[in-house]
């Protein structure tokens, strides 16, 4: 009986036992479904976070299995190859989007199998790989193969740009510096390229620069300061080095350089600044041309202009000087003639006035005809005899001898007056001014000319004179209220009075001006300086 209850009491402690067993158990079954539900939500978490990595990337993103095939693309791959699935690339290689060569001339296939190899033997590296859409066009993507280990199963992930742009951009610039050395290296006489650094080291010289100073480009000194001359023309180039620096770009400047003879030459140079990614000066480039031949034939022909010029010159004033000595020559004979006009034909006249006014008195009161005809003939005298007299004034006023200028210019004026209706008003400052013979006539020559213009041209009613003395020269001043002379009509080569003026007023070294207003009128004045004025 004890055995039995024994037995009992260990059955129900066995049930008891398995009770919390089942119950450990029961418990370790939910912790064990919650961990992995929860390791399930990690990974569809994980999941959900690469396919959103592999598929929202821009890049091309793509897994290779150990013979190079595509075993899962994003779209942005697809895209790249022009594709509308990813079925058009899973199970293919990169081999088959590319030309059947690639630049270096290797074998699209075999090189894309070979650098999966690469891949999976050493691990990551970079290449870039020319491929080919489907509709044929060609395009270059930077890639990165990295291994990855899957289910036991070795992978190559490749992740791919598209370089095109940039491969478009380095091949067009390479033309282009292919192009600039072609024609840096082909200039053959008069130019050369240059760089330096921020020091003022020639870093580089073109070819060219053997034909323009004889140096090989190897052998030109390093430093340009090294070949200058000691012109001054150099001495600007510390100021133009600063401003290249600074960043500045300059006009073309002049320095002048030994070639390798030691011979100097004048160069024009150009420069300009060559900045870095920050806008930083790093070195100076500029090209070079050989002037000295130019500047040598400016210089002899700034030459010759100046001979030319001073012969001119020389003509000029020796024409002047012709002009002068006709003008003295001309009114010497017209002063002669005026003379033996006045004293000769002056003194026959008055004779034979006064031979016909004897005879008048000596005829009888029936000789009537006879006595008109001396009447007649007496009147025509007197007529010749003013005649006479006007002829005189014209070629040479007794006036200016006798009285000065200033009496002179009153007459003139007051003939004028009564020739033409033009009122003519005369103010003298002093009233009696007292010249050489040489310097009154040409004056009252100057003034007698304006009022024949005046006449002529001017359409005025009204001429005002003055003659001043001030500050050691005379100043004649003619103002009309015509229609005022033109600048077509002052600059006309024909126009002989107005020059003929000028040079009157030069041969005395004094000055002439001559200003015109449209409605207003124009004015003439002349200065002629009294500096060792004698009289003659």
């Amino acid at each position: 009986m004890d055995e039995l209850a024994q037995l009992k009491a260990q059955v129900a402690d066995l049930k008891q036992q398995l009770k919390q067993t089942a119950n450990r158990y029961q418990t370790l079954n939910a912790e064990l479904e919650k961990r992995v539900s929860e390791r399930t939500a990690a990974l569809r978490e994980s999941e959900a976070m690469f396919r959103a990595l592999f598929e929202g990337t821009a890049c091309g993103v793509a897994l290779h299995d150990e013979e190079g095939n595509f075993i899962a693309v994003n779209e942005s791959a697809v895209k790249m190859i022009n594709g509308k699935t990813k079925d058009q690339m899973i199970g293919k290689t990169p081999g088959d989007f590319a030309p059947p060569v690639q630049p270096d001339g290797e074998d699209s296939q075999q090189k894309s199998r070979e650098h999966i190899a690469i891949a999976l033997e050493k691990g990551s590296h970079r290449l870039e790989w020319n491929g080919r859409s489907l509709d044929g066009t060609e395009y270059f993507t930077d890639v990165i193969l990295t291994p990855i280990n899957l289910d036991d199963r070795r992978l190559v992930q490749a992740v791919f740009m598209d370089i095109t742009d940039r491969k478009r951009a380095e091949e067009a610039l390479r033309r282009s510096e292919e192009k600039f050395r072609r024609l840096v290296e082909g200039l053959k006489e008069e130019y050369y390229f240059f760089a330096l650094n921020r020091k003022g080291v020639l870093t580089y010289l073109s070819p060219s620069i053997e034909n323009v100073l004889g140096y090989s480009a190897d052998k030109l000194p390093s430093h340009y300061a090294r070949y200058l001359t000691d012109n001054p023309i150099n001495e600007k180039l510390v100021e133009v080095e600063r401003d290249i620096l600074s960043g500045k770009s300059l006009p073309p400047y002049e320095i002048e350089v030994y070639n390798a003879n030691g011979e100097p030459r004048r160069l024009e140079v150009l420069e300009f600044p060559v900045v870095d990614n920050n806008g930083q000066v790093i070195s100076v480039e500029g090209i070079a041309r050989d002037v000295t031949t130019y500047r040598q034939a400016e210089e002899h022909i700034r030459q010759l202009n100046a001979e030319l010029e001073q012969r001119v010159k020389d003509r000029t004033e020796q024409l002047r000087s012709l002009s002068a000595h006709l003008q003295s020559v001309r009114e010497a004979e017209r002063t002669r003639i005026a003379r033996e006009i006045h004293d000769e034909l002056g003194q026959s006249l008055t004779a034979l006035k006064m031979d016909l006014s004897w005879l008048d008195r000596r005829l009888s009161k029936n000789q009537k005809d006879l006595s008109d005809k001396i009447t007649s003939m007496t009147n025509l005298v007197d007529h010749t005899i003013r005649t006479v007299q006007r002829i005189s004034s014209e070629l040479r006023p007794g006036l200016l001898d006798d009285l000065g200028l200033t009496a002179a210019i009153e007459w003139q004026a007051e003939v004028f007056q009564d020739r033409t209706g033009i009122g003519c008003n005369t103010v003298f400052h002093p009233e009696e001014l007292v010249l050489n013979r040489h310097r009154s006539t040409e004056i009252f020559r100057i003034f007698q000319e304006t009022l024949t213009n005046i006449a002529r041209h001017a359409e005025a009613s009204q001429v005002d004179v003055s003659l001043t003395k001030d500050d050691g020269q005379v100043t004649l001043t003619i103002q009309d209220n015509g229609k005022g002379i033109s600048e077509t009509q002052l600059a006309d080569r024909n126009a002989f009075g107005l020059i003929g003026m000028r040079e009157r007023a030069i041969s005395l070294g004094g000055t002439i001006s001559f200003v015109g207003q449209s409605g207003v009128g124009t004015t003439v004045e002349v200065n002629i300086p009294l500096d060792g004025e004698t009289k003659q």
